[in-house]
């Protein structure tokens, strides 16, 4: 297994299936399901580190995207298809064994894409959790901000309330951590998904209630993506509501995947 994966310790509504998929009982299988996690922009691995005890069937794999954390002397990348290549590479030898995958904003899209490869060639995920994002089809309702000046992009970045504001106002570390947030956000703001394609796992989809970039409707929109079943939820809280709702989300991915 790739080293850029960082495996951890194994420890709403509903829409009609289409799909003729079959349908696996996590609770019998031999080994633990992978719950492979991609971040948000700016984000890294670590947060997903206290996601390892969602359920003794589940094993957590979360991915270390360019630019950051041990690849951090790598160069991020900025256009969507660079970056599927990338995670494909990491996850080759993952995708032999069940898995799910589940994003959180920037990384619902990644985690989209890379269901739509593997599924290509027959390895795709049983599930797909999106989270914080959009459905990926529908027109930007606000400029790009990748390519503001410094100032302004940071404003922007702080309306999110995901950058710690420890970083924020520390310009030594700002400096580090401010090409890597510019470029993911290059990557998310000029992705263009290919409309004539469709996963066939079934997807959950989830947002926080006060989250700017995300309401119910277009979260509601991921339903247009799938040939299976789908299902949405949303939470008090954020862009980053994730943070305080763990709980809930722990037993919503338990509760999509009938973990008992």
């Amino acid at each position: 297994m790739d080293n850029f994966i960082q495996p951890s310790d194994p420890a709403a509504s509903d829409g009609q299936n289409s799909s003729k998929r079959r349908v696996l009982d996590f609770n019998k299988l031999s080994q633990p399901i992978k719950l492979v996690c991609f971040p948000h922009a700016g984000g890294n691995s670590s947060f997903f580190a206290k996601w390892q005890n969602i359920h003794p069937n589940i094993e957590l794999t979360r991915i270390v995207l360019p630019g950051r954390e041990t690849r951090r002397k790598e160069q991020a990348k900025t256009i969507m298809a660079d970056m599927l290549e990338d995670v494909v590479g990491q996850l080759e030898l993952l995708v032999n064994e069940p898995y799910v995958l589940f994003g959180h904003s920037m990384g619902s899209a990644i985690a989209y894409e890379v269901a739509l490869h593997f599924e290509s060639i027959g390895k795709g995920p049983e599930h797909l959790f999106v989270s914080g994002r959009r459905a990926p089809h529908l027109p930007a309702r606000r400029r790009p901000v990748y390519d503001l000046a410094e100032n302004d992009f940071l404003n922007a970045m702080y309306s999110l309330n995901g950058t710690p504001e420890a970083v924020m106002q520390e310009s030594s570390l700002m400096e580090l951590f401010l090409p890597c947030l510019r470029a993911d956000f290059e990557l998310i703001e000029t992705y263009q998904p290919n409309l004539k394609r469709r996963v066939n796992c079934s997807v959950t989809a989830m947002c926080g209630d006060s989250d700017p970039e995300v309401n119910c409707s277009e979260l509601a929109a991921w339903k247009q993506l799938t040939n299976g079943q789908f299902k949405s939820q949303v939470f008090i809280g954020d862009h980053f509501y994730l943070r305080n709702a763990e709980s809930d989300v722990f037993s919503k991915i338990r509760n999509d995947l009938s973990l008992r």
